[in-house]
This record gives C-alpha cells, sequence and structure tokens, in this order.
C-alpha cells in the first residue's frame, strides 16, 4: 500500500526550493539622440545554505543571456557574485532569472525616459530591435531570429485601450481616486539548446506510442506532440499515445523546464518521423511490388507514382512488426525569443493608499501555435 505525506505551506517554506533572492544594481547610457549605448549590471545572488539544481546559473548566466531584452543596446556589462546563506536552495521556479532580468530593463527605460524628459513608449520604439534587423545578436551573444516588437506593443495599448485612459483618469479624479497605467514589453530566451529523444512505436493493434524524454505536469504535451506528429505523417491522432518521463524507456531525457518541451521534444518527434518516412519507402516498395525509387509519401500513404496503388503507413506499421519503429537522440534548436507587451492599469485611493488592479491586458508573440487551445486555455 503506498504511503503518502503532503506538507503544509509552512513546512514547504522551510524545506523547498525557492525561486529567487537577489540585489542588484543597475544603470543604462544613453546618448544625447536618447539610443541605448550600454547596460551594466552589478549584483548579489543566494544560492542558499548549498548550491543546488540550476540554482547558480539563475542570477548569472540568465540574467546575462534576458537583459537585453528586444533592445539593440551594442554593449552590456554583468558583474554577478554567489552568495552562501543560511536560507533553503534557491533553483529554477516560475521564470529562473526571466522575470528579473525584464523588471530592471524596463525600470531602466522608464527611469531613463523621466530623467531625459522623453516619452517612455517612443523611447521603446527608437530601441526596439527593428523587423529589418532580424536575425539579430544581442549583446549577450544569442541570436534572435524574428520578431515585431513595434507592431506588439502597438497592439498591446489597443487591447488595454490606452487611448481612453485620460477620460477614465479624469472620472477617477473626480471620485477623489488616482489613476495610473503602466506597460512593460519584454522579450525572454527560452529553451536552452540541448539534446532529446524522441521515439515513435508501432503496435500490432494499430496504435502508435510516442516517446520523449520531457514530462508533462500540466501543459499538454499529450496533445501538442500528437498533433505534431500527426500532421507530420498523416496518422490518425486518437490512436497516438505518449510515453514520457519513463527512464526505463528513454534513451536520454532532458525534461521539461525553459520552456524548452515543444522546441527540444517537438524537433526530436520530427526528426524520428522522417526517419519512419524512410524505413517505410523501402517496406512499401516490398509490400506494393515496386521500385523504391517510384514510391511517394503523401497524406499518411505510400503510393506508386502515377497509380492508383497504395498502403497506408498506420497499416504498414502494423505489418512490419516493428521494423517501422524509430528511436534517437539529437541536438536541439537554437533558443527562441518569445515577447510581448503587458499594460496594468490602476486606480489609487490617495487617503488610504489601497490599489486597486481595475485592468490588466497583455499581447504575446509565441511564433507558430502548434495547439490553439491549449494557449487559450
Amino acid at each position: 500500500r503506498p504511503i503518502k505525506w503532503v506538507n503544509d505551506r509552512s513546512e514547504s517554506f522551510t524545506t523547498d526550493y525557492h525561486g529567487r533572492d537577489s540585489v542588484f544594481d543597475a544603470e543604462l547610457a544613453l546618448d544625447d539622440e536618447g539610443n541605448f549605448l550600454a547596460v551594466r549590471v552589478e549584483g548579489l545572488g543566494s544560492a542558499g545554505a548549498y548550491v543546488a539544481g540550476f540554482g547558480p546559473a539563475i542570477p548569472t548566466g540568465v540574467i546575462q543571456k534576458n537583459l537585453p531584452s528586444l533592445y539593440k543596446t551594442p554593449l552590456m556589462s554583468v558583474r554577478v557574485k554567489l552568495v552562501l546563506t543560511n536560507t533553503t536552495p534557491m533553483t529554477a521556479y516560475r521564470g529562473a532569472g526571466r522575470p528579473e532580468a525584464v523588471y530592471m530593463m524596463e525600470r531602466l527605460v522608464e527611469q531613463a525616459a523621466r530623467e531625459t524628459g522623453r516619452d517612455p513608449l517612443e523611447l521603446r520604439r527608437q530601441n526596439f530591435v527593428p523587423p529589418s534587423a532580424m536575425p539579430f545578436t544581442m549583446a549577450s551573444g544569442v541570436v534572435c531570429d524574428s520578431g515585431d516588437f513595434a507592431a506588439v506593443l502597438d497592439q498591446g495599448l489597443e487591447v488595454a485601450d490606452a487611448a481612453g485612459f485620460a477620460a477614465r483618469r479624469q472620472a477617477s479624479e473626480a471620485r477623489g481616486l488616482k489613476r495610473g497605467l503602466g506597460y512593460c514589453t519584454y522579450a525572454e530566451v527560452t529553451a536552452p539548446q540541448g539534446k532529446e529523444m524522441g521515439g515513435i512505436r508501432f503496435a500490432p493493434d494499430g496504435r502508435i506510442t510516442l516517446v520523449t524524454g520531457t514530462l508533462d505536469y500540466g501543459q499538454g504535451h499529450a496533445s501538442a506532440f500528437a498533433q505534431v506528429l500527426a500532421t507530420r505523417l498523416g496518422l490518425p491522432f486518437d490512436r497516438i499515445d505518449l510515453l514520457q518521463g519513463d527512464s526505463d524507456e528513454l534513451l536520454y531525457g532532458g525534461g521539461t523546464g525553459g520552456s524548452r518541451s515543444l522546441m527540444a521534444s517537438g524537433e526530436a518527434v520530427l526528426e524520428a518521423a522522417d526517419q519512419v518516412v524512410e524505413k517505410g519507402m523501402k517496406l512499401a516498395s516490398e509490400h506494393l511490388e515496386a521500385a523504391e525509387a517510384d514510391i511517394v509519401f503523401e497524406a499518411g500513404s505510400f503510393r506508386v507514382a502515377g497509380t492508383d496503388r497504395r498502403v497506408t503507413l498506420a497499416q504498414l506499421g502494423i505489418d512490419a512488426k516493428g521494423a517501422l519503429d524509430v528511436e534517437l537522440v539529437t541536438d536541439t534548436p537554437p533558443s527562441t525569443c518569445p515577447n510581448g507587451c503587458h499594460v496594468a492599469e490602476v486606480e489609487v485611493d490617495p487617503e488610504t493608499g489601497r490599489i486597486t488592479l481595475v485592468g490588466y491586458s497583455a499581447v504575446d508573440d509565441f511564433g507558430t501555435l502548434v495547439n490553439p487551445l491549449l494557449v487559450e486555455g
């Protein structure tokens, strides 16, 4: 009989890993025209009582990679000292350095706008990496392959009805309240490069097992990965099962984290699918008694070119008795730079200090949406 124990909140705070505990000083240099010249960060990052997992990379390497955000800042300096303290260890937990880097850069931009008398939105637009410069190598060395940051900002302001803010502020002031509108633009470096496994197995009953080294704990991997495989090979979506995170079944597994799963496992699945097709061409030529050079693969079937003679991949998988199975480990693609604009609107009671969040809008560019329903939630 299994024995289970669930810690309470107090126990969790004293035993679990924590996400961040750092102190940073940040500076931004601009020329007389308002162009960003350099950004500098110095700080201390707590590792906790002992070093654990990914912890040391969060206030150092992750900050360094994400600090340029979506701006064409040519120079950057990051100096961070790690210290041991008497707290629980720090490691990756919700964002893992990205929110800190974005927060610092956005606060610097706002402060620069105030000190130089510039419109903070126009200062952002002036320093965004333009689409025409893509792919763009950031000061951190990360290559951002695509993005239209100004268009995302404009859409974010439209969704938040920034144009109507003045009227809403006037209405708040008539009630003795203050009203504020704040915005944040960001780009985050996700999916660190590495390796990942992809496996495809055909069962005698017609079901297909997709094997990955990542683990779904709420992200919806089963649907997304099955959709990638079904689209690539023309297989029935409802016949695909996901086998994940089982070390007895894996050649390699990089795990879930850093927004890497679809990038890493998706790429591995695609490469495995292409190898299935390569194997299938030979098996189909034997099945259809035709030269392999005459076999074409389309819409989930192998067909003899110029004829209607065909065999489905699903049927070939059943007949092949394992000969179509593929397992591989592949290098993952370069990191990507999802980006967006978030806008918050608040009311403040100057007598009590009470703050009320009256509106929050977000526009995020995540590139190709493999499964829009999962994105919508």
